[in-house]
């Protein structure tokens, strides 16, 4: 899974995503929901460099193991 780095496009009002650059905004994402996407093997490594991450949903996916790292996210409370 990678992350797609492009620029938002701030007047198209037929996404639901909100693109905190078009508002001249700080984003913080406390909660994520992978749930039933389809994840096998490994969590991807993007998801450490959530460090406000309080939530993390993953059920129902293939996946094999807790990686160590995500220990470093100290917010993290739900799993």
């Amino acid at each position: 899974m990678g992350l797609v780095n492009s620029q938002p496009d701030c007047n198209n009002r037929f996404t639901n995503l909100v693109h905190c650059d078009c508002y001249n905004a700080s984003c913080t994402v406390t909660a994520l929901d992978l749930s039933s996407t389809g994840l096998k093997g490994e969590i991807p490594k993007e998801i450490g460099k959530l460090t406000s991450l309080a939530a993390l949903y993953l059920d129902d996916n293939k996946l094999q193991k807790i990686p160590s790292w995500l220990q470093n996210l100290s917010m993290l409370s739900i799993m």
